[in-house]
Parts: structure tokens; C-alpha cells; sequence
């Protein structure tokens, strides 16, 4: 199984999130899932809402191939 990765604050998720995994996985790249993983931090722009909150959001989008994992929320570090 091969799975793409898509990291970001997601704060909020938007559609043009959506369509960036659903490019990957329609690329013909031979993706079979992509991750959404929200970020504990970002280096440059605040996030507003909480990591529940974000993953919360996020988990609505989530489809057979779209799926959601909070490992960076779990850190203990800084993304």
C-alpha cells in the first residue's frame, strides 16, 4: 500500500485541501491513500483553533482513501 502524506495546519480544512488529495490520488502516482495529518505548530503563521478542534474538522472529510492521523498532535516537540 502506498500513502501519501499531507501535513498542514489545516486550520481551517477548505475544499483546495480536498482537491490536493484528490489530484494525488487520481494522478496516476499509484497513491492509495492519502493522510491528513494536522500540525502541533507552524514555524511562521499561528494556529488559531485547537489540535482537537482541527482534527475534529478534519475526521468529516475523511473517505475510504482520505484519511486522517494525529501523530504531530501527539509530539511532544515542536513539529
Amino acid at each position: 500500500m502506498n500513502i501519501a502524506l499531507f501535513g498542514g495546519r489545516f486550520d481551517p480544512p477548505h475544499n483546495g485541501h480536498l482537491n490536493i488529495a484528490a489530484y494525488v490520488l487520481h494522478a496516476g502516482l499509484e497513491i492509495d491513500e492519502v493522510w491528513l495529518i494536522p500540525a502541533k505548530t507552524h514555524p511562521w503563521r499561528p494556529i488559531v483553533s485547537s489540535g482537537e478542534d482541527r482534527l475534529a474538522m478534519l475526521k468529516l472529510l475523511e473517505t475510504e482513501t482520505i484519511r486522517v492521523n494525529d501523530v504531530d498532535l501527539k509530539r511532544k516537540s515542536k513539529t
